[in-house]
């Protein structure tokens, strides 16, 4: 609302005289800077509703004045987080009692929210009138005035102006939070674990000072075999040790195992007596032969809170300590520190109940006599400060620093990091010590300061990761909130900031062993064949030396090079900024340069290499040496003792190069992706030529000229030039001709196609498995679930399942079906099919499989009726009259008689029940086709025929997967009726599932609403569901938030109402002249008689010009699928028939040329259910947009540079639909920014060789269309036919596609500026930066080109299309009818209705 208009309101409301007003508002409690109160702000804005109040009203005296003002008599406002430590407004049991609902661990997220809301309560009561005197005392006086900026109060604490601390900040990469640091020394320091993008982690990110950086020196992390955790400790003993103890997987799976690193190497220790996460430690005797590690408090597993003390030495391992006398309360998240040997303080935590524990003490620790230890703990009184939860207590610099955390009220910037005392600590009285004293700090953008981690190395004070979660406002807050990487440091000492680079000084690396990495190369030479053969056996590399390689040795110098390959021949290079060529982040560009440039270019230094692939077929073969360089394969020998070698050789032919090799079992150390052949890490290092910073044990090969290194199979390696040019020749054998995975690897560095199918089911049903290495392995689907079908007659329920595409509806009927594993295995029962009115029905209907019968139309159900491979083996075979054995009719497929040679028994159950099933065929409206081959039926009259088939069968419940996708309306209406009738008599009982923008029958009486994730998110009646939805029960159809659609003068692509349809019509595309189809005696297009120009017409009649749009409509079975056939020339009577195509016939006439089937299919793109049936299903996602320039679906497609990058620029738009790991692929590597949930890559750089690794079958249905749409269009056709292109998409995704066939990227949608989430999403002009990447622009359809759209449902026709067709029934004797519309259709009142000749 209106910030003026909403004063107003509260105004009018104070006039009465007996009132109460209560707000639940947003407040800005430290400004708009914090993190928090950014990503908030942003939040509103992107749905239209930015928060004006609270810019006017930031603070909550702000809020309480604006009510006084008003006239109201008393006004309390307080924060949420206020609420919640009231224990009389929050009841300490209710508060225990969410920890009972699931276990919580997001305090730091609770806290930050409900710090930025709160509730006000205003009164005005006749009983207490306020008169002018009491407003005066109740409004302060700078606000009475007028001002609007209030200072909310806390503790007054002192600034310190001469203590000023230098932060030396960045942005890291690796985006962590509640991890832990390893102090490897003051030149470097480590971040363990934590929570990362992808879940937890047990990786190491380094972070080293590069002005103090030691190129010598090696630091480990903890094993790579330990289990991911976050909330864990690491405590420093010395300069040489640290100890890591406990942490957690999941809020209530505490972990206990401990690890101790000592001069470089990390080994297991005594486990904590209790699993502990959130714990408070430190380090005691620090200095002595005492040293030792002191724990307290922490959460164990279940989420029980603790009080207990324990001490850890290296000696005698893990003690309980016992207080002496005073006992603290179970508390975790205390902060903790040592400010001497033995001597230290504690404070804050929060306790059991999730109240803040406003306490702090001072503790000491007496050592016994043998291993038996004590403490004294004293309380500090009158502590100045707030209490703190998951805050950090520092020893730096003489000074005891508090650093972050939440506290009992919002804790400002400045007051983030406060110094407590500058004295040295004794046991001495803490209460005049502890002095908090403000500190100046400019951290530029302020950082989020909870979940971080800290520690000191030398002189500075490191503060590194943490964030933290914004319920609701999409995700955490921008950087540098939660990936901080800051260097604190105290003048005079402070260093540059160069010294703090995190893109530079910063990488994971996993576990070391042994300091001594580098282990030399083997050296031979060769005496014979039988010398080789015995080395190979080895399975090691091994250089040999002083084999003749030929002519090369001495010919081959930068000049020679050139002039005998032709400087201007262009070559394909990879080009990179830097001196590191990393496959996975694609961090160089594909560079087509000549060959002499290139020379020249790398001669002076310039990183670049040329690429191994063939002259002809790059994107199909590597280079062969005789065939791409032929000038020069005469002047290089392979030694003939290599000839029989199955693995790679690479010889050295000018320049030095350095390899670091290792076996094949450290591959699991290297991060490779499934289906990967390369790792994301980096080996050399950034800065030293040749130097291996990567630390793990490995073969290290320097190659001189002439040297030639025999790398075994499977071994990883990397390489690195000593010299500026290098030149050396790698040999490569591939032991299988085929079998390899799809992709675009054409060295052969592929998994077997075998191991990738099996990897990509596993990848599908187990999701998870690839998003953090600590989550499940088997995932539950649908958790939770309760659902009853109720067997009696007496209680009708009749059930509809409504979700998204990918929201598992085919799953959720195959659980009811008894498929996938139940847990426990009694939680699904079948108890009708146990009783014995099933045993005289049939006893076979016992069995759930056989008494629930699921019939699907989508996806792995497929859309036809074929039976195995014996029908349907090509498109055009449904329009061929001749009859084939194999033609079954659609009364055999109803009888079951689909087999080629049926046994017997099979015979003898043809003809039963026939008076069920003449019932069933007049139901369904089936007389007609029941002589029809199934190949010949449409798509409608398929799905009447399938539903058919299924209840003859008789089952007791009848799960229809999708019916009406696909169905004409009329159909639609005869379908829904007939089951209605069905349902009514339990005859047998259905339940359906439809998309949320279909419309919901009126006879459904019960709806289970399915959500993210495999859940249900709604259930029950039809009303319950459909209010909870914010849809009225009337309407018939399910009301998405943010659908693109009904704005009050645009299309949902942003096409005016208004648009006359002005496009220039070109040159005719299309011409049929008195088409007339039929086979033998049935006509089945163009029976009828029409008058054109006065002129008497058989048959139908037909030109589609360049620019223009048509939408063909028609019942299932009219012939707009055979119409299209003739178009596209699948229809063999599309050779006789009198068709121009592009102004030429399809056969030669005299003086005119015919046109070809292969120039058709060049000028035509194409998209329909009969390509979808018969799409490969083995090709990769890319080779099937690919295919759109190849002759036939398995044929090469003619590439070029072009049109590689234009496949590329499809891809990423469209990888959130198309990209089955895009959840976890590589996002944070990339700039991107979000519209409305459509995310654009603005990073060229990004790689889409995910395309290669996913085929087209693995893909849900809806991505299998667009996959077929972006084929269509890909190659700008002059005609651009959609057959039901959309059926099967959500509302979301359909619309996507349309905007990008009207406006390709230069538009996309957006909800900012629009108020509620719920309205439509407009569209806007895509971001700049997107289109000024090179060639990232793709316009939508031209003036030049013609589109063709069939539909059976209304959202589904483009905004464009301004021409329509209406087919008659087949054999009823109409006449087409043809109809313009003035606009697009979604704005034409009634037209939709008009095409059907159904009442407006």
């Amino acid at each position: 609302m209106d910030v003026d208009a909403a004063d107003a309101l509260i105004t009018w409301a104070a006039q009465y005289d007996d009132v109460r007003f209560c707000l639940l508002e947003q407040l800005l409690p430290d400004g708009q800077e914090h993190p928090f109160a950014l990503k908030m702000m942003q939040h509103f804005a992107n749905l239209g509703t930015p928060l004006r109040c609270v810019q006017r009203y930031p603070l909550l005296q702000d809020q309480e004045t604006r009510f006084l003002r008003a006239g109201f008599h008393s006004v309390k406002a307080r924060t949420l987080w206020n609420l919640w430590q009231d224990q009389s407004a929050v009841a300490s049991d209710l508060r225990l009692h969410l920890n009972k609902v699931e276990p919580f661990d997001e305090w730091e997220e609770f806290a930050l929210f409900s710090s930025h809301y709160f509730i006000l309560e205003a009164k005005k009561s006749l009983a207490h009138p306020l008169n002018s005197k009491d407003q005066e005392d109740v409004i302060p006086q700078d606000l009475a005035s007028g001002s609007q900026s209030h200072v909310q109060e806390s503790p007054s604490i002192a600034v310190d102006d001469k203590l000023v601390l230098n932060v030396l900040s960045s942005q890291s990469k690796h985006h962590r939070k509640f991890g832990a640091t390893i102090p490897f020394s003051e030149k470097a320091i480590g971040i363990h674990g934590g929570i990362v993008d992808k879940g937890r982690s047990n990786s190491t990110s380094l972070y080293q000072d590069i002005s103090l950086e030691d190129k010598d020196a090696v630091y480990s992390s903890p094993p790579m075999g330990i289990e991911a955790r976050a909330c864990h400790t690491i405590t420093a003993l010395d300069d040489r040790r640290c100890l890591l103890a406990g942490g957690r997987t999941s809020p209530d799976n505490a972990l206990h195992d401990c690890w101790l690193y000592h001069s470089g190497q990390w080994k297991s220790v005594d486990k904590l007596p209790i699993p502990l996460y959130r714990h408070g430690a430190t380090s005691v005797g620090y200095g002595t032969a005492d040293v030792g590690v002191l724990i307290f408090g922490g959460k164990t597993t279940g989420g029980i809170v603790t009080k207990r003390w324990f001490l850890w030495k290296e000696t005698i391992g893990w003690q309980e300590v016992y207080p002496l006398a005073e006992e603290l309360t179970p508390r975790f998240g205390a902060t903790i520190a040592s400010t001497s040997p033995h001597f230290g303080i504690l404070l804050g935590g929060m306790g059991e109940d999730g109240l803040l524990c406003d306490e702090t003490w001072t503790w000491n620790l007496e050592y016994g006599k043998d291993k038996d230890s004590a403490l004294q703990l004293n309380s500090v009184k009158d502590f100045p400060i707030a209490p703190r939860f998951g805050a950090h207590l520092v020893w730096w610099s003489g000074g005891l620093f508090i650093i972050g955390g939440v506290s009992t009220t919002l804790i400002t910037m400045e007051e983030e990091i406060l110094r407590l005392s500058n004295e040295s600590f004794g046991n001495v009285n803490m209460s005049t010590m502890l002095e908090p004293t403000a500190i100046n700090i400019d951290f530029g953008q302020r950082p989020l300061l909870v979940g971080h981690a800290t520690c000191t190395a030398g002189n500075a004070l490191v503060i590194a990761g943490g964030g933290a979660v914004c319920f609701s406002f999409d995700g955490e807050p921008e950087p540098p909130g939660r990936h901080f990487v800051a260097k604190v440091v105290i003048p005079p000492n402070c260093n540059p900031v160069a010294n703090l680079h995190a893109e530079d000084a910063e990488r994971d690396f996993p576990e070391v062993q042994s300091k001594n990495m580098a282990q030399a190369v083997k050296r031979v030479r060769l005496e014979s064949q039988a010398d080789f053969d015995q080395l190979m056996l080895l399975g090691q590399p091994f250089v040999m030396e002083g084999l003749n390689l030929g002519e090369c040795m001495t010919e081959w110098t930068v000049d020679k090079l050139v002039q005998k390959i032709n400087s201007e021949r262009l070559v394909t290079v990879h080009q990179a900024q830097g001196c590191h060529m990393n496959f996975q982040s694609k961090n160089f560009q594909y560079t087509k340069k000549p060959f002499g440039k290139f020379m020249r270019e790398i001669s002076d230094g310039s990183p670049q290499y040329l690429r191994s692939i063939s002259a002809k077929k790059a994107t199909e073969e590597p280079a062969c040496f005789a065939d791409d360089f032929p000038s020069l394969s005469h002047q290089f020998h392979l030694p003939q003792q290599l000839e029989t070698v199955m693995a790679n050789v690479l010889s050295q032919i000018s320049g030095q190069k350095v390899l670091a090799l290792y076996p094949p079992i450290d591959a699991v150390h290297f991060q490779i992706p499934p289906g990967s052949s390369s790792s994301p890490m980096t080996v050399f290092h950034p800065n030293q030529r040749g130097s291996v910073s990567y630390p793990r044990q490995h073969i290290r090969a320097v190659l001189n000229e002439g040297d030639v290194l025999y790398i075994p199979p499977l071994w990883l390696h990397s390489a690195s030039p000593l010299d500026n040019l290098s030149v050396s020749i790698n040999v490569f054998f591939r032991n299988l001709r085929s079998g390899y995975a799809a992709g675009r690897d054409v060295y052969g560095n592929r998994d077997l196609q075998v191991y990738e199918n099996g990897r990509r089911k596993a990848a599908r049903q187990h999701p998870t498995t690839a998003k953090a290495d600590d989550a499940p392995t088997d995932p539950a689907i649908f958790p939770t679930l309760t659902f009853d079908l109720s067997s009696s007659s007496s209680k009708k329920q009749h059930w509809c399942v409504i979700g998204s595409s990918s929201a598992g509806k085919t799953t959720f009927f195959e659980i009811l079906r008894g498929q996938h594993l139940c847990f426990p295995p009694t939680a699904r029962s079948y108890p009708y099919l146990s009783s014995p009115e099933i045993d005289r029905k049939d006893h076979r209907l016992r069995s759930p499989f056989r008494a629930i019968q699921h019939v699907g139309f989508g996806g792995k159900h497929g859309g036809g009726l074929r039976a195995g491979n014996t029908t349907g083996a090509y498109m055009s075979a449904r329009y061929e009259s001749r009859r084939e054995a194999t033609d079954f009719t659609v009364l055999d497929f109803l009888k079951g008689n689909i087999e080629l040679n049926p046994s017997s028994e099979a015979r003898a159950h043809l003809g039963d029940d026939d008076a069920g099933l003449h019932k069933v065929i007049q139901d369904l409206n089936l007389e007609d086709l029941i002589d029809m081959p199934v190949a010949n039926l449409s798509n409608g009259q398929t799905r009447r025929a399938k539903i058919a088939k299924a209840l003859l069968d008789k089952p007791e419940v009848l799960l229809l997967d999708e019916p009406f996708m696909g169905l004409d309306p009329p159909t639609m209406k005869a379908i829904s009726s007939l089951l209605h009738r069905l349902a009514e008599a339990q005859a047998p009982r259905i339940v359906l599932s439809i998309r949320p923008q279909d419309p919901l029958p009126e006879w459904i009486t019960h709806i289970v609403r399915l959500g993210p994730e495999l859940r249900v998110a709604l259930q029950g009646s039809r009303h319950q569901v459909l209010q909870g939805l914010g849809s009225s029960p009337t309407t018939g159809k399910v009301v998405e938030a943010g659908d693109a659609s009904n704005s009050p003068s645009v299309s949902r692509e942003g096409l005016s109402f208004c648009d006359g349809g002005s496009r220039v019509e070109g040159e005719p595309i299309v011409e049929m002249h008195d088409i007339c189809v039929k086979y033998g005696d049935k006509v089945v297009l163009g029976n009828w008689q029409e008058f054109i120009r006065g002129e008497k017409r058989q048959g139908f009649n037909w030109t589609v010009r360049r620019g223009q749009r048509w939408v063909i409509c028609g019942l299932n079975g009219s012939g707009k699928t055979t119409l299209l056939s003739l178009i596209c020339s699948d229809h063999p009577q599309s050779y006789s028939l009198p068709i121009r195509l592009f102004s030429l016939p399809r056969l030669p006439q005299p003086g005119t040329p015919g046109i070809s089937i292969f120039d058709l299919q060049s000028r035509i793109g194409h998209s329909s259910p009969e390509t979808h049936n018969f799409f490969p299903k083995h090709l990769s996602l890319r080779c099937c947009i690919e295919s759109a320039w190849s002759d036939t679906f398995l044929s090469s497609p003619s590439l070029t540079c072009e049109r590689d990058a234009l496949v590329d620029i499809y891809l990423k738009w469209f990888e959130p639909e198309l990209n089955l790991a895009h959840a976890t692929a590589s996002l944070s590597k990339s700039k991107s920014i979000k519209h409305a949930g459509h995310l654009l890559y603005l990073d060229s750089t990004v790689p889409t060789n995910w395309a290669d690794n996913i085929r087209f079958g693995d893909l849900p249905f809806s991505a299998q269309r667009i996959t077929l749409f972006l084929r269509a269009l890909i190659k700008r056709p002059d005609l651009v036919v959609l057959d039901e292109a959309f059926s099967g998409m959500d509302a979301a995704l359909r619309d996507k596609c349309l905007l990008f066939l009207t406006w390709g990227t230069t538009k996309i949608y957006s909800t900012a500026g629009q108020k509620g989430s719920s309205q439509p999403m407009r569209v806007v002009d895509t971001p700049k930066p997107v289109l000024d990447l090179e060639g990232m622009r793709v316009e939508g359809l031209s003036d030049e080109q013609a589109l063709i759209v069939v539909s059976h449902v209304k959202e589904e026709v483009p905004g464009l299309v301004r021409d329509w067709v209406y087919l008659p029934e087949a054999g009823t004797g109409e006449k087409a009818r043809f109809g313009h519309f003035g606009g697009p259709l979604e704005g034409v009142k009634g037209g939709w209705e008009r095409i059907w000749g159904m009442p407006e």
